[in-house]
């Protein structure tokens, strides 16, 4: 259920998509998203101050409509919560980021089928094709894909290892610059296929920018541990200790909040104009039709929150995902021993043979 305020018309609005969870074994980017909608649901004045912004950010926030799917991922989730903390495909084993049609289905060299399986062929997979449909539907000014593996900013391209270039390439590269400077000084920032040593093809964002010309689309990367072995997935991409988490999630769902702020330094982005002071908040969760609902995905798909009024909807649905997200923390706490102890224990199988 979406409720629009009205104030703004739509041709200023500044309309920003936020897909979490592509990847089943990343927990923490739906917690983040819990996040966000508490944060947005608090009010454009509060949301700006706690996202590092001042007057012009909360300006862009009242103008700003949120489409945000909290978890895309819902089958792939499942496995995880299951026992199979490396997975990052969905339950049909495709891996959703490689079912996009552009440069579909090429293999690099080092291609790994476990890792990277593009589908049968594009938009193979429900998840994708109903993003895909839904981004065509809605136009955004903005994409993010908020992934983690490493603490990192990218905007396209992943099958190639170059940037955008001109004056809307010094665009992205602005915003990158801003975001970087104020809220993550550590993070890489560039493309994918520069930067992450390897190339990645079918992904979301390389389809966003160059098919459907989102002008700003970006994969945000927002955790990582490089310390961590391969087969410790819940450690690699996610956060152990309570401290570190509520820092992850604090502080990219304030990243979040502040993007309307800095899309402004795009030309192809709605500029304010006078006398403009509403906006819309829009939480709009996503679900593939995939069967059985997850308490996120609930929670997401029960309806939207009315410009910063009285939002008891928001108040009801931000709980239930903060909720969320604190289980989220501690089973998957659970479920890292489990698999640590299950493979120190095949571990000592290996070396007793």
């Amino acid at each position: 259920m979406d409720f629009t305020h009205g104030r703004v018309p739509p041709e200023r609005q500044l309309r920003v998509f936020l897909n979490f969870g592509e990847h089943g074994r990343e927990l923490i980017t739906s917690d983040v998203a819990a996040r966000l909608l508490r944060l947005l649901a608090g009010g454009p004045a509060a949301a700006a101050r706690l996202s590092g912004g001042g007057v012009a950010a909360e300006r862009a926030l009242r103008r700003s409509v949120f489409k945000v799917v909290p978890l895309e991922n819902v089958g792939g989730r499942a496995k995880v919560e299951s026992g199979e903390l490396c997975l990052r495909k969905n339950g049909r084993g495709v891996d959703t980021n490689r079912n996009w049609d552009v440069h579909w289905g090429f293999k690099e060299k080092d291609y790994d089928p476990y890792e990277e399986a593009a589908g049968a062929r594009p938009f193979s997979e429900p998840e994708a094709l109903l993003l895909r449909d839904t981004l065509q539907a809605w136009r955004p000014h903005a994409w993010v894909n908020v992934h983690s593996g490493m603490r990192a900013l990218f905007v396209p391209f992943d099958h190639v290892a170059a940037v955008p270039t001109g004056p809307k390439g010094d665009a992205l590269s602005a915003i990158l610059q801003q975001l970087k400077r104020v809220h993550c000084p550590d993070c890489v920032i560039g493309s994918g296929g520069a930067q992450v040593g390897y190339l990645a093809h079918g992904t979301a964002t390389d389809y966003v920018y160059l098919n459907l010309s989102v002008p700003v689309a970006m994969t945000w990367e927002i955790y990582g541990d490089l310390m961590a072995t391969r087969d410790d997935c819940f450690r690699m991409f996610n956060p152990l200790g309570r401290t570190e988490y509520e820092q992850v999630v604090s502080s990219w769902a304030a990243a979040c909040a502040a993007l309307p702020g800095v899309l402004a330094l795009h030309p192809d982005v709605p500029q304010p104009g006078p006398g403009e002071q509403g906006g819309e908040v829009e939480f709009q969760g996503l679900r593939a039709r995939l069967g059985r609902r997850t308490p996120a995905a609930m929670g997401a798909a029960a309806g939207g929150a009315r410009a910063w009024g009285s939002a008891s909807w928001a108040a009801g649905s931000v709980a239930l995902l903060a909720g969320v997200a604190a289980a989220s923390y501690a089973s998957g706490r659970r479920m890292r021993r489990r698999g640590t102890a299950q493979s120190s224990v095949e571990e000592n199988e290996k070396q007793s043979v």
